[in-house]
């Protein structure tokens, strides 16, 4: 990125995910069986990608699903448009495909209990799927949706009963997704208003530019004082932030004018401000800032055997941020049942010399895969970051051997 434009990492997984013929399971080492039993409770990307590698440890590891079906976020989070069904439900196949047993429609309040059932560990997996409000006045009016609510309904086919003008409330993509999916189900007027000024919100550059080309205006740099309306809301009252930081704990610290309030008219507010675990505190584990499930480096909560992982450890990050602590809770779990150790590569690592041999290498120019000639290309731009101090070193009318008088 610091060259000229950043790798187009994601869609180059894109462009696997979809085109991808399942080669690289061929490659995927996997461990013999060690006859212990784990227990996952959620199928989100943080209890999948556990799944996956507790698996090819060599354990048998069954999952917990309250849910009609598999995917957690990926599924009742994300919309259709943004991931589609039938690339989650490859993704989940292919880890299935390696030994990991979904139970669907099962929910379990007590980790605890797997133990004493004969799981030898659990991992928490539950994710943050219950949606923030604000502590403003209007919370309880007709036309109050939270994020999580709203996208789940339309996931699972049922279309939110939404008025003419939406006014979804934060900027982050979860609030962008809101904000799309309502002008997609008849929405005539759309409008996002957050705290942050444009060059700080949270939600890419690409789902701006997306939402702007669908006519969904972005109010920036205000703060919200109430939802206005007698019975069903008519209204968000709003002020100019001044400046805005968050401290410990996440405590919001703000400074607003707020003697310039502005009404911005609407008859439905989706909060899209945050979201929470639900459920964690009948679990008996320590908990965090709430909700929030406590666990250590290694990822063990309070109770010895029982771990936790993604989005109810950390707060609502990304999916690959799920995966990651999905990936470390599985093998912490894989150290506390002893397990052999696995390094897996889906390709033959290989190492070049130098990187820059390529004439004009710094200039490449960013391009969107989309056959396998472009897929290698751009993935040819990568720095390879073992190499990133080893660079093809610039030649000089010095460094080139002459052949009579012509420098060659």
């Amino acid at each position: 990125g610091q060259i000229n434009e950043p790798e187009s990492i994601c869609a180059l997984k894109k462009y696997v995910a979809v085109k991808d013929s399942g080669s690289w399971k061929e490659h995927v080492k996997k461990n013999p069986p060690t006859g212990k039993k784990v227990a996952v409770i959620g199928s989100g990307p943080a209890g999948l990608s556990a799944a996956y590698w507790l698996t090819l440890y060599g354990n048998e590891v069954e999952i917990f699903e309250k849910m009609p079906e598999a995917g957690g976020m990926l599924r009742y989070g994300i919309p259709e448009y943004r991931l589609p069904t039938a690339v989650a439900n490859k993704e989940i196949a292919d880890i299935c495909s390696f030994g990991p047993m979904i139970r669907t429609g099962c929910e379990v309040t007590d980790p605890r209990s797997l133990l004493e059932q004969g799981y030898d560990a659990v991992i928490v997996c539950v994710g943050t799927h219950a949606g923030n409000t604000l502590p403003i006045d209007g919370t309880d009016l007709d036309g109050v949706l939270k994020n999580t609510e709203f996208l789940r309904a339309f996931r699972m086919g049922s279309v939110p009963q939404i008025g003419r003008s939406v006014i979804v409330l934060g900027g982050g993509s979860v609030a962008f997704d809101c904000a799309v999916t309502a002008k997609k189900i008849g929405a005539e007027k759309v409008t996002i208003i957050c705290l942050e000024p444009e060059e700080a919100m949270k939600a890419s550059k690409e789902e701006r530019e997306e939402a702007q080309a669908l006519g969904i205006r972005v109010i920036n740099s205000r703060t919200f004082l109430r939802i206005t309306g007698d019975t069903h809301v008519q209204g968000v009252e709003t002020a100019p932030v001044i400046e805005f930081s968050f401290g410990e704990g996440g405590k919001l610290n703000l400074r607003s004018d707020t003697d310039h309030p502005e009404i911005i008219e609407g008859d439905t507010v989706i909060f899209s401000v945050g979201q929470h675990p639900e459920g964690t505190e009948k679990m008996g584990l320590e908990l965090t800032h709430g909700t929030y499930i406590a666990a250590g480096n290694t990822m063990e909560t309070s109770v010895p055997g029982i771990f936790a992982a993604g989005d109810a450890v950390t707060g609502t990050k990304s999916v690959i941020e799920a995966i990651v602590g999905g990936t470390r809770a599985a093998d912490s779990v894989a150290k506390y049942l002893v397990n052999e150790p696995i390094e897996n590569y889906v390709v033959p690592q290989t190492r070049d010399a130098k990187i820059g041999k390529l004439q004009g290498f710094g200039c490449l120019g960013r391009i969107a895969p989309t056959d396998s000639e472009t897929a290698h290309c751009e993935a040819e731009r990568c720095l390879q970051c073992d190499l990133r101090l080893d660079i093809e070193p610039q030649k000089f009318w010095t460094d080139f051997k002459r052949s009579g008088d012509r420098a060659l």
